[in-house]
């Protein structure tokens, strides 16, 4: 029960698909808690910890700013759980895993599975807890396909602009492609395979707009991980010029050494970029449509791409990547109990007068 002249709190959106989907759903124009969900340690020793997000949207008026984050300990308590943490984010767009993790893991770090790995380890152990998060909802990558996919058919697929897989990663190797994986749910899957300690490279396809407003842009990636040896980085930079030619053409190339650098809003604005120099990011058709460009419009996209692709993987082509599920008409507690206890990993709030 709210007091009068105090803050009913709603939930706005809740997901399984982590930190960047979490961004996504964040609005820019307000003040937003939240509540996600991170785990470390595994089996038997798997700890979950709730952190309490505030995310100030980059075009927040200072009146909103400052009567909403008056209202935190309000909203805390309608939550109705215990959180281990609190994290404020002073934009939307630092609501990334390398952010928000990076500024709890020393508190974290006594903690089973974090105690030697530190920020690396906790990074690692979330990765693992979306993964298993996608379960029932996710589709086969090539390699849970077997011997089935080679990497010139992963390629293939990659390259045709509605195909199944919508990126593959690869070794560097002097004669022949060597596929890593390659999948259909775009930038947040791929971006699970990108091993800390490897130099790979690959293509990701990127869709805007669906049907006949669609653009497709071929993305180049060459990551080099912030563990690799001395001697892996310096074998893969002989090879560099040979192994993305065997994926050309591309409009964009991305070299990445943190996971920072491959968020979703990080990749769609070198696109951006890209297309503005090359004369392709206006045009009459398009520009009264608002940026080509978007998230929303990539999010159209690849809904696009699931269902044409159903067949292939034997769904009902509503995996896709960044789907927010809709808890209108829930309580506030009661969404906020279900990322306690796993069925989301992450939920944003919103407050209004009681």
């Amino acid at each position: 029960r709210v007091a009068r002249g105090g803050a009913t709190v709603r939930p706005a959106a809740a997901g399984a698909g982590g930190l960047d989907e979490m961004q996504r759903a964040l609005p820019r124009d307000g003040v937003s808690f939240g509540l996600a969900r991170v785990e470390m340690g595994s089996g038997a020793f798997s700890v979950a910890k709730l952190l309490f997000l505030t995310a100030v949207g980059e075009e927040a008026s200072a009146l909103v700013r400052a009567r909403t984050s008056a209202l935190k300990g309000q909203v805390r308590q309608q939550l109705g759980v215990e959180v281990h943490a609190e994290v404020a984010l002073e934009a939307t767009a630092d609501c990334t895993v390398d952010v928000v993790l990076g500024r709890v893991a020393s508190l974290f770090v006594n903690e089973r599975g974090v105690q030697a790995g530190g920020v690396a380890a906790l990074k690692a152990a979330y990765v693992e807890m979306l993964r298993k998060a996608s379960g029932p909802a996710g589709r086969l990558t090539a390699a849970d396909l077997g011997g089935r996919i080679t990497a010139q058919a992963a390629l293939a697929h990659v390259r045709n602009p509605i195909g199944p897989f919508n990126w593959a990663l690869f070794r560097p190797h002097k004669a022949r492609l060597d596929l890593v994986n390659a999948g259909s749910l775009s930038l947040r899957e791929m971006r699970d395979w990108l091993a800390p300690d490897q130099t790979l490279f690959g293509l990701l396809r990127m869709g805007f707009g669906a049907g006949q407003f669609r653009r497709t842009k071929f993305v180049a990636i060459w990551w080099t991980g912030p563990d690799a040896s001395a001697l892996q980085r310096g074998l893969a930079q002989g090879m560099q010029g040979a192994c993305l030619a065997r994926v050309e053409p591309f409009s964009v190339r991305v070299t990445a050494t943190s996971l920072e650098d491959m968020t979703l809003g990080a990749v769609i604005s070198r696109v951006r970029g890209a297309a503005v120099i090359d004369g392709a990011g206006h045009d009459s058709a398009r520009a009264s449509a608002g940026d080509p460009f978007s998230e929303t419009s990539f999010q159209a996209a690849l809904d696009e791409e699931m269902r044409a692709n159903a067949d292939f993987f034997g769904d009902a082509g509503d995996a896709a990547e960044g789907a927010a599920a809709d808890v209108s008409g829930r309580t506030a507690a009661e969404v906020a109990a279900d990322v306690r206890g796993g069925r989301y990993n992450w939920a944003i709030f919103n407050t209004g007068s009681g």
